[in-house]
């Protein structure tokens, strides 16, 4: 099964139709590359996209790297298909820290 880790900023919620990359991302789990604390609050998510990387910066609460990170390993691991990690625009988050 192919499985995404998805996005969003809330900002799609308000104007859908004209929603953009920096509201909204879905990217395949093949392409994560590694999640690194960058500061006490948030955590860098990396994925490679083309010859690049993109970068999603969570702001989690400090000191809860560790939580977060597992939370997205065991969901990466079940039967979800599309696991919303930070879905503002829905208000659903996959570890409220």
């Amino acid at each position: 099964m192919t499985k995404f880790l998805l996005f969003t900023t809330g900002g799609a919620s308000y104007d859908a139709m004209n929603t953009s990359s920096d509201e909204v991302a879905l990217y395949n789990i093949v392409d994560l590359k590694s999640i690194k604390p960058t500061s006490k609050s948030t955590l860098d998510i990396n994925f490679k996209v083309g010859e690049g990387v993109e970068v999603v910066t969570l702001i989690i609460k400090a000191g809860s790297h560790g939580v977060v990170m597992r939370s997205i390993a065991e969901a990466v691991n079940s039967d979800i298909s599309i696991i919303k990690v930070a879905d503002a625009d829905t208000n659903t988050y996959l570890d409220r820290c």
